[in-house]
């Protein structure tokens, strides 16, 4: 991801709007993307996306760039809608 040799790994971190299923609620109030790395002090966590406002489905890596699913919370009008992003990363990163 930031271009230095070393692996890395991205997890997805949704974010829980209850704390248990109630109904026909959505249970996710937003996710993002988060890069786990290993340097010299430990492992540490830095966002990739930052905060969206919707839970993410899987993420992917497509020439470069992370690419995810995200859904955006209509079910209780019963419509939810997804879409598909991706976040360029700078040259040099």
């Amino acid at each position: 991801m930031d271009k230095d040799g070393e692996k890395e790994i991205l997890v997805v971190r949704n974010r829980s709007r209850h704390g248990n299923i109630l109904g026909d609620l959505p249970l996710f109030s937003g996710g993002e993307v988060l890069m786990v790395k290993k340097e010299e002090v430990g492992y540490v966590i830095r966002p990739v996306t930052g905060l969206l406002d919707g839970p993410i489905q899987n993420i992917s890596i497509r020439q470069g760039e992370p690419w995810c699913t995200m859904v955006r919370s209509g079910y209780l009008e019963g419509h939810p809608e997804s879409h598909i992003l991706a976040f360029p990363l700078e040259k040099g990163r």
